[in-house]
């Protein structure tokens, strides 16, 4: 109860200063703690730097601590001086200046319950506290933007379909690719896949809480030597991407195989899909983003009857997908066979025009942008 009474003294303090320091033109691109920079920020921030004259600052959330008041006052006081904060996840409370535009470029379709659809006391406040931090939010599509919008409790008019701009990285081609990659990811990835014929990308997301840090992926010693030998027979490498709320500690026999890799660290999830042929995932939105690439998708998953009861969905889970959900591994293996066969194939049309915006070139950081400095904050109460 004391730790909650300085909470909110210092988020009055914080939020009183906000309100009276002036507010530079400039972007600043806001990295939440505890996590990295999505592919949303990156895709935007190399937009804003090299196509427009804006002022761009880059400020680490995980900086702040305790144990460094000056580097953690550093990082406020970037964030209170910046007209335009570009954030994902969320925003420190106290930046509570109109004066602001605070973008949340989230990072998923939020097809499983998230925020405002949690109904845990402790997940209610946080949302209360979190939704008037956002004055707008981006999405893929005006369905995206509706669940956006509910889930998020951002009115649905300050919600953008534009499409989200990490996917410019799968709408460009291999020569804008390699201009946008931050941190050389690309020659990296390039580096594993060299000699394969396919790329496999097996994304799972987390379970239990962020705090947890669950295997997603419980695989038999006979299922990981199985998927091994596929793997070998179909001269295909798999790179397993899990989510930075979980931990990989039970695939040590599937580690070590030589056609498999660990791509956890690659922090732009987009250029791994970029270069994927075909994608395994679960209850995550990373199949929405794929849908762009017209290539095949898995959804497998073994605990769906407890991920309901645990996390549960908006809607229902088996009618969003575009294929059906397997549970079986010998199934999965069958199904990745046969999919790494599939060279000419047509896409999930119905599902990706529900989930993406008809426009499908490489062009949302530059729409997201021109929506930013188009924004027009609409006054508490409007007279008739």
């Amino acid at each position: 109860m004391i730790i909650e009474r300085i909470k909110l003294i210092c988020i009055s303090i914080l939020s009183i200063s906000d309100k009276m320091l002036p507010k530079k033109n400039r972007f600043c691109f806001f990295k939440t703690p505890r996590t990295f920079w999505d592919a949303n920020q990156q895709a935007l921030y190399q937009y804003v730097l090299n196509n427009t004259g804006e002022v761009v600052v880059v400020v680490d959330g995980n900086k702040l601590s305790p144990k460094r008041p000056i580097q953690s006052l550093k990082v406020v006081w970037d964030l209170m001086l910046s007209k335009v904060i570009i954030f994902d996840h969320s925003l420190l409370p106290g930046i509570s200046s109109k004066r602001h535009i605070r973008v949340n470029l989230w990072h998923g379709t939020p097809l499983k319950k998230i925020r405002f659809h949690l109904t845990e006391q402790k997940s209610k406040i946080y949302s209360l506290r979190q939704s008037p931090y956002t004055d707008l939010l981006t999405a893929n599509s005006n369905y995206d933007a509706l669940l956006m919008s509910s889930a998020m409790n951002i009115p649905r008019f300050n919600v953008l379909d534009t499409g989200l701009p990490r996917n410019d990285f799968l709408l460009c081609n291999d020569s804008e690719l390699s201009k946008l990659d931050l941190y050389g990811d690309l020659d990296k990835l390039n580096e594993l896949k060299h000699g394969f014929d396919n790329v496999i990308l097996w994304a799972p997301t987390f379970r239990g809480t962020p705090k947890d840090l669950i295997d997603p992926l419980e695989l038999s010693k006979e299922e990981q030597i199985k998927l091994g030998a596929l793997l070998e027979k179909k001269n295909s490498c798999l790179w397993i991407r899990s989510h930075k709320f979980s931990k990989l500690s039970k695939l040590g026999l599937l580690l070590a195989h030589p056609n498999v890799f660990d791509v956890s660290k690659v922090t732009n999830s987009n250029i791994i899909l970029h270069l994927t042929d075909l994608l395994i995932t679960d209850f995550s939105s990373i199949w929405i983003d794929f849908l762009l690439l017209d290539r095949p998708i898995i959804i497998y998953a073994k605990d769906y009857d407890a991920y309901i009861k645990q996390q549960g969905f908006i809607l229902d889970y088996k009618e969003q997908i575009p294929v059906p959900l397997l549970d079986n591994f010998d199934v999965l293996t069958n199904t990745i066979d046969t999919e790494l066969k599939n060279r000419h194939f047509i896409g999930y049309v119905e599902t990706k025009n529900k989930f993406h915006h008809s426009d499908t070139s490489a062009n949302k950081s530059e729409l997201v942008y021109k929506a930013i400095k188009s924004y027009k904050r609409l006054p508490l109460f409007i007279s008739k």
